[in-house]
């Protein structure tokens, strides 16, 4: 043959090159030129006439030897598949819309002529029962109830067509992944139609909550859970063990996200429900020392529960509309009758008929640790030995002061521990702020103003002086100023003092005020966030290792408003009232007050004597 072929030689170091448009759209698309695969493109030939087209294609990247492949990339072009899968294809198609006639995507499918490709690919993966008319609903049904049934079995009844258990877990991958991408919302909506189309709340009403709580991709298994227990709560039954072993089995599921504020108040309800049946006999300390230490290490759980029940409870009716909300609300009053009624008034009664007597002398209480000694017995020793921050958190209670020692203690290297000292009386910003400022003795004027000995201690200013009379390498400085410095300033301002006392107020800048106190909850919350802030801060920028974090006072907080029977007003006090605030009056000896607890202001060095109601003289 080569003898008579001039061109011979050619053709064998040569590649075979054809002119028609089949052969030039294989070459480019680097596809070798079998018959199987020239048919696969010839099927393609309106999809391959743009080069828009073809540049997508090339993007996928693939290497193609087979059909099936060729197929599955042009389809997730043609639909706007974030991937070239088919699972991304049939993603892509449900989010186009459920009915066939307004759906875009399967317009362009039918416009370059892959019909049956699409529904024979999409067969194939869901095993969706094709047989030449489509319905998108019938596949929706089909990829989300098959994924379910991967998830927990028996909860189906009368859908158990659209389960393709050889397809379990293609389709529940499927949905697995919608649900973590950015178009999560796309599928919240397809899945809300198919449960409500097959009426899935009905089937899952019955379901036990442990075996339904398995269940993932459906939106109204999570709604029938909390449905259920809401309910429950709101007629006085808390399951709590099947409460907290639901939560904690959604917690790994994707979807408790969406539904995470309703399953922390449910839990926190759950806690609260626990401690209340552990002390269901009451409060039996015969002494305030040991109630002080049982509150110290079980009792402030309550009042942390309480806390953070209400932080979640006010998201959801912030930030999520739904008809849960009003069942919420219900479990909320049930949550404020058990706090209130078990546990504030069961306690509060016993810790002062424990405190009476001492109450009639002073309200000293010698045996437990004294704010009035902090600078004494914890600041100045630590000075001696190197550098000490001291932080002063307006009414960062106890049980919000061990939260932030846990995260600290969890997100830094350092150590972190908390331990308790009883606040002065009055428990109020100028009492508990000249407290912990060094002094050899506190005084109360006429005005009733607080001075550590003769100097004033009002003001961040006045604060300064007394602790240079103490310590000269001293300074103090608000939260608000020392975080708005550079490193430079900071330097300035702070330098190498030994002693820095930084002012901070989150807490009561917001429950102090009337119109403000019910953002109480959140302020601890953005509190803890800015402490922990802080001290990197103090490590980070100026060095620091030994850093105090205490407060003035803490504060006492109830969702629901006081009836006006709860309240005490001066009226019940007769006298001369030098002082008159919504938690305590200060009047002189000789001043009598029904209702409340008297107590001799005789660390002041004063005739003042101060009133406060019965139901408030808590451990703060």
């Amino acid at each position: 043959i080569g003898k008579d072929d001039w061109l011979w030689d050619v053709e064998l170091y040569s590649e075979e090159f054809r002119a028609d448009l089949l052969s030039i759209q294989i070459d480019a698309l680097g596809i070798d030129n079998t018959p199987a695969m020239r048919a696969a493109v010839k099927r393609y030939g309106k999809f391959l006439a743009s080069k828009d087209r073809v540049a997508a294609l090339l993007a996928w990247g693939t290497d193609y030897k087979s059909a099936d492949k060729l197929d599955t990339d042009v389809l997730a072009v043609i639909v706007g598949a974030r991937t070239n899968t088919v699972a991304s294809i049939v993603a892509a198609v449900l989010s186009a819309g459920l009915e066939i006639a307004d759906n875009k995507a399967i317009a362009d499918v039918r416009k370059y002529g892959c019909e049956d490709v699409l529904w024979r690919s999409v067969s194939a993966f869901c095993g969706y029962d094709y047989h030449g008319e489509a319905s998108l609903c019938e596949l929706a049904n089909t990829v989300f109830v098959t994924a379910f049934s991967a998830t927990v079995c028996g909860c189906l009844h009368g859908t158990e067509k659209y389960v393709k258990k050889e397809h379990q877990q293609d389709c529940y991958a499927l949905a697995s992944d919608w649900m973590r991408s950015q178009d999560a919302d796309k599928m919240y909506e397809i899945v809300s139609a198919v449960e409500q189309r097959l009426c899935l709340p009905d089937k899952f009403a019955d379901v036990e909550s442990g075996q339904l709580a398995e269940g993932e991709v459906f939106p109204c298994v999570d709604e029938c859970l909390l449905r259920r227990f809401m309910s429950e709560v709101s007629d006085g039954i808390v399951k709590s063990d099947e409460i907290l072993a639901v939560v904690q089995k959604r917690r790994s599921k994707q979807s408790f996200a969406r539904w995470e504020n309703y399953y922390e108040g449910l839990s926190k309800v759950a806690q609260m429900q626990l401690f209340t049946i552990s002390h269901a006999d009451g409060f039996h300390e015969v002494s305030y020392k040991q109630m002080w230490e049982h509150y110290c290490a079980d009792y402030y759980k309550m009042d942390s529960c309480y806390r953070q029940f209400h932080t979640v409870f006010g998201k959801c009716l912030r930030e999520q509309v739904t008809d849960l909300d009003d069942l919420f609300r219900g479990v909320a009053d049930y949550v404020e009758r058990l706090y209130k009624n078990r546990f504030l008034a069961e306690l509060g009664a016993k810790w002062t008929s424990l405190v009476e007597e001492e109450a009639a002398t002073g309200m000293q209480l010698c045996d437990l640790p004294q704010q009035t000694d902090f600078y004494r017995d914890r600041v100045k020793p630590l000075a001696a030995k190197g550098r000490v921050f001291v932080i002063v958190s307006d009414a960062l209670r106890y049980e919000v002061g061990v939260e932030l020692c846990e995260q600290l203690h969890a997100e830094n290297k350092g150590n972190a521990n908390i331990s308790a000292i009883k606040s002065t009386f009055p428990s109020v910003t100028k009492f508990g702020m000249a407290a912990l400022l060094p002094h050899g003795s506190l005084q109360l004027t006429s005005a009733c103003d607080v001075l550590c000995d003769g100097m004033s201690t009002e003001g961040t200013a006045n604060r300064q002086r007394v602790l240079q009379q103490a310590d000269p390498q001293s300074a103090a400085i608000t939260y608000k100023a020392l975080t708005s410095m550079k490193r430079s300033e900071l330097g300035e301002a702070i330098g190498k003092k030994s002693i820095v006392y930084i002012y901070h107020n989150s807490i009561d800048a917001v429950g102090d005020k009337a119109d403000t106190e019910q953002k109480v909850f959140a302020a601890c919350h953005q509190a803890i966030a800015e402490l922990k802030s802080l001290v990197k801060k103090i490590v980070n920028d100026l060095n620091g290792t030994n850093v105090f974090i205490t407060a003035d006072h803490g504060f006492v907080y109830t969702y629901k408003e006081l009836a006006e029977s709860d309240k005490a007003s001066q009226k019940f006090v007769e006298g001369n009232v030098a002082e008159l605030d919504r938690r305590y009056v200060i009047t002189r000896n000789d001043a009598v007050a029904d209702n409340m607890l008297a107590i001799p202001l005789v660390d002041y060095g004063t005739d003042l004597c101060g009133f406060t109601p019965r139901e408030y003289v808590r451990i703060r």
